[in-house]
């Protein structure tokens, strides 16, 4: 029996504490798997081990571009034999199912461009169990994911036909925000080519946590304002959404990439704006969520 070509994508940056240990639970896949690990050294100043990069994998030193233009550059240099293509984080450790549990979701849907990703299992320095990330649970609707991201990209599997429509659009690349990053961007491309995507409410990684901080973790009122844009940074919305159509637009669906050229040209248009006030095109999870994304729009602050 044929064995499932899988690279894992990893974009690595002064991470030698804990590679090693990531390494090996990559090793240790259950499954008729043939795995590559491709790293990506994004300008670091240090050298992985060479006792760890026995086998299958490719080391690939080069300047610093940060993480999402990093793993852009990654998924440019993946396989074009691969079948399925994983995101990697330096510092985590991978349950023995982790990318079989995922094939097994998206193996039926390879006629589409399909995404999975999933919880985490959220745990110290030391590996002790902290709890599981606090992220918004389910499939977003497109719509969703140009007010927020639920996905978290270490746990991101994704099949040769998202890889395939990414990849061709990526080499001459405008970047227009440094808050949109890679998962959230392979997010947003999947559902707006109308793709398939598969949540797993089950975590199957130990997600590191260098600070007190939990991911997705409780916040105040006032940490919520700030993060919709009403206080604070303006417009960060309105630059993911130019970077979404700027490079991806011609490979979204028509509804997708109208929705898109309705946002970007709101601020220009006091009549647009009203439009949007009243009749916001977003999904909103709460009538207070509405109301800020909907004052936002109003305000030119989207």
């Amino acid at each position: 029996m044929n064995k499932t070509k899988v690279n894992v994508l990893l974009s690595y940056y002064n991470g030698e504490k804990y590679i090693d240990e990531l390494i090996n639970s990559i090793k240790k896949q259950k499954g008729l798997l043939k795995i590559k690990i491709i790293i990506r050294n994004d300008g670091s100043d240090k050298v992985l081990d060479n006792d760890l990069l026995y086998g299958d994998i490719e080391v690939i030193n080069c300047h610093n571009i940060g993480v999402k233009m990093s793993f852009l550059k990654l998924i440019e240099l993946s396989d074009d034999d691969a079948d399925y293509f994983c995101f990697c984080d330096q510092d985590d450790i991978w349950d023995a199912d982790k990318i079989i549990s995922a094939i097994e979701k998206l193996e039926t849907s390879n006629d589409r461009p399909s995404l999975y990703f999933g919880k985490t299992r959220l745990v110290d320095n030391n590996k002790k169990y902290i709890g599981e990330d606090s992220f918004e649970k389910g499939v977003f609707s497109f719509g969703r994911t140009l007010i927020k991201n639920n996905a978290i990209g270490c746990t991101m599997v994704f099949n040769k036909k998202l890889r395939d429509s990414v990849r061709r659009n990526t080499e001459n690349y405008k970047n227009f925000s440094k808050e949109l990053l890679h998962d959230h961007l392979l997010y947003m491309i999947c559902l707006g080519m109308d793709g398939f995507v598969y949540y797993d409410e089950f975590p199957h990684i130990n997600y590191r946590q260098h600070t007190n901080n939990v991911v997705g973790g409780t916040r105040t009122f006032i940490d919520k304002i700030k993060s919709n844009g009403l206080i604070g940074k303006q417009n960060v919305r309105l630059n993911w959404v130019n970077e979404l159509y700027a490079n991806f637009g011609d490979i979204l669906t028509d509804e997708n990439r109208n929705l898109l050229l309705e946002i970007i040209k709101y601020r220009s248009n006091i009549r647009q704006r009203i439009k949007l006030f009243f009749l916001n095109p977003l999904q909103t999870k709460s009538l207070l969520e509405k109301l800020n994304i909907s004052l936002l729009f109003l305000l030119g602050k989207y």
